[in-house]
C-alpha cells in the first residue's frame, strides 16, 4: 500500500502548519535508523575484529534479510501490507522488540559466536523490516515504530547501561 494523496496531502499541510513538530518528528525516524543500522555496524566491526573469516560470514548474515525482504516485496505477492493496527501497539510492538533483542546480542551474542550470527540476522531483518514498513504505512504509523525502537533502545540503557567490548 503505497501512501495516498490525501496523506500525502495531510503530511504537506502537518509540514507548513507546524513546521518544527515536523522536522522533529523526521530526526526521530533518523534517529531511529542509525540506532539499528549503527548498532549492526558495530556488530560487523567486532566481528572483523575477531578474525576475517568471521566477518565475512557476519557480512554475509547481516546482507541476507535485506535481499530476501527485497525478493520476497519486490518480484512476489508473499508480501502484503500490514493490516491497520492502532498506533499504540506499533509503540509497543517496536520497543519491546527492540529491548528483546539488544538483550540478546549484548548478552548471549559475545559469548558464542553462532549467538553474535543470530543476534546480527535479527538486527538485519528488523532493520529491513522498518525500512520496508516506511514505505508502506502512514506517517503516524511510522513514527510510533520510530518512537517505539527509541524508547526501546533507551529503556535498555537504562537498565543495562552501554556495554563496551
Amino acid at each position: 500500500m503505497v501512501r495516498s494523496s490525501q496523506e500525502l496531502a495531510e503530511e504537506e499541510v502537518r509540514k507548513r502548519t507546524h513546521p518544527i513538530a515536523y522536522a522533529l518528528n523526521r530526526v526521530v525516524v533518523s534517529l531511529s535508523n542509525a540506532v539499528l543500522g549503527g548498532t549492526l555496524l558495530s556488530l560487523l566491526i567486532q566481528a572483523f575484529s575477531l578474525n576475517v573469516e568471521f566477518g565475512v560470514r557476519s557480512l554475509a548474515t547481516a546482507a541476507l534479510p535485506p535481499i530476501l525482504i527485497a525478493y520476497l516485496a519486490f518480484f512476489t505477492r508473499a508480501f502484503r501490507s500490514p493490516q491497520p493496527a492502532s498506533d499504540f501497539k506499533y509503540y509497543f510492538l517496536f520497543a519491546g522488540w527492540v529491548v528483546l533483542l539488544l538483550t540478546f546480542v549484548n548478552f548471549v551474542g559475545p559469548d558464542s559466536r553462532y549467538g553474535m550470527l543470530f543476534g546480527m540476522f535479527c538486527l538485519s531483518t528488523t532493520l529491513s523490516l522498518w525500512v520496508l514498513l516506511a514505505r508502506n504505512l502512514p506517517f503516524r504509523s511510522l513514527l510510533s515504530c520510530a518512537y517505539g525502537i527509541l524508547s526501546g533502545f533507551l529503556f535498555y540503557i537504562l537498565l543495562f547501561g552501554i556495554r563496551s567490548y
